[in-house]
């Protein structure tokens, strides 16, 4: 929790703010219960991505794999099912590339409007009856601050206890 704070703080200029953050826990049961199936980035600074139960969320690490055009291609979007836009978005040869956090294991993620590559992730595939309960935490900026870029790294494992 530690790093998640010392990440709010260097996106905002000064301490004199102390930044404030929003929490979400949502439950899912099987694949049409997925929140997030596509690959994508947040529209926040940076979120923590927490499974309380099942499978923690799928990440890239390596971003040679990544089609940023066809991740931002939203005329796609109609065109093409989920399934056929993932394939456009990662390169599906590449499972090396991808990551998966365990169940009870935080992930910390820079998003779109805290870094300059976005770590880019996805909801696990659920079989029919698998169910997951996750937490999120995203840090929300006051209007009238000027966003900085982070300089740390897109993703980040961060061991925590339940």
């Amino acid at each position: 929790m530690s790093y998640f704070q010392q990440l709010c703080y260097e996106m905002i200029p000064g301490t004199a703010t102390t930044p404030k953050a929003k929490v979400r826990i949502v439950s899912t049961r099987g694949s049409t219960g997925t929140k997030c199936p596509r690959w994508h980035v947040d529209h926040v600074p940076v979120r923590w991505i927490q499974s309380l139960v099942g499978p923690g969320c799928d990440y890239v690490v390596d971003e040679i794999v990544i089609n940023r055009e066809a991740l931002n291609a939203l005329d796609l979007v109609d065109e093409l099912s989920t399934e056929e836009l993932n394939k456009l978005i990662v390169a599906t040869s590449s499972r090396e590339a991808i990551c998966q956090s365990p169940e009870g294991q935080a992930v910390i993620l820079m998003g779109q409007s805290g870094y300059n590559a976005p770590c880019v992730h996805k909801s696990p595939d659920l079989n029919m009856f698998q169910g997951r309960v996750l937490m999120t935490m995203d840090v929300v900026l006051p209007d009238n601050i000027e966003k900085r870029k982070c300089s740390i790294k897109n993703a980040v494992d961060w061991e925590t206890i339940i």
